[in-house]
């Protein structure tokens, strides 16, 4: 009787699971043979580009090298053709002048210009200057303007005798009754606001002038047209004026004296 002896299936298969995996090896080896090819001719034609590109790159240098090389040559021929000039001594002397002429036309020139630009700056500076004092002048006008308006209730007598002893109501009363007496008019002290003495003390019995402030412009007024009833006495009345107003007064005053002027007012 014979004995029939079988294999399992699952060695079966494993014994031809091998075959399968050395198949799979040989396509993958295959493969990279494929891609080292083409990698080889990328790196031919690479190889190539770079060639050429040096070979183009020399070329264009060699080029350049020989452009500079001519110009350096012509360079070097105008320089020799230059210092053989110069060896001639009229030629470098005639230079020489021209040089000096060209550098002191070149300096006049620059003279010029100088003279030209101070003289705009000078200029500018003159007339911002002259804005200046013309402003000046306005604002001294618009004070002294200002100051005469504020003087303008005032008057100024000259020659009352007073004593430096009165009070200010006793000279606000004596220079009232004084007014009124010598200008034959109704003036009451409640018509003067105040009185103040000018100048320095010369002694007890003096004639400084005083300055007289009126409550009403209509009482200065009515006073100062009667002013010339005052004529013969040793008192008389003037306006208020400012330190330049008086100046100018008292030079018109001199010379009307001198008979330069004919009459003087202010």
């Amino acid at each position: 009787m014979e004995t029939v002896t079988t294999k399992p299936r699952d060695q079966e298969q494993t014994k031809t699971k091998p075959r399968e995996a050395h198949s799979l090896c040989n396509l993958k080896y295959n493969k990279s043979d494929e891609e080292l090819e083409r990698e080889s001719k990328k790196r031919k034609r690479k190889s190539q580009l770079s060639i050429s590109s040096t070979t183009s790159d020399i070329e264009y240098q060699d080029s350049v090298s020989k452009e500079n090389m001519g110009e350096n040559s012509k360079i070097a021929e105008m320089i020799q053709v230059m210092k053989e000039v110069l060896r001639d001594k009229d030629v470098s002397d005639s230079l020489v002048s021209q040089f000096r002429e060209e550098c002191k036309s070149l300096i006049e020139e620059t003279r010029k210009e100088i003279i030209e630009i101070v003289d705009e700056k000078i200029e500018v500076v003159e007339m911002a200057a002259s804005t200046q004092n013309d402003r000046i002048k306005a604002l001294e006008k618009w004070a002294d303007n200002a100051d005469q308006e504020a003087r303008s209730m005032n008057l100024i007598i000259r020659g009352l005798t007073t004593t430096n002893s009165q009070t200010e109501e006793e000279l606000i009363t004596h220079v009232a009754t004084t007014l009124s007496r010598k200008l034959d008019a109704k003036i009451l002290p409640n018509d003067i606001r105040f009185v103040i003495r000018l100048g320095k003390d010369k002694n007890d019995n003096n004639t400084r002038p005083i300055k007289v402030a009126f409550h009403e412009r209509r009482a200065r007024e009515y006073i100062y047209k009667k002013r010339g009833m005052l004529k013969g006495t040793n008192i008389w009345l003037c306006d208020d004026l400012t330190a330049k107003r008086s100046k100018l007064a008292y030079s018109a005053r001199q010379s009307a004296k001198q008979k330069e002027a004919f009459k003087t007012w202010t």
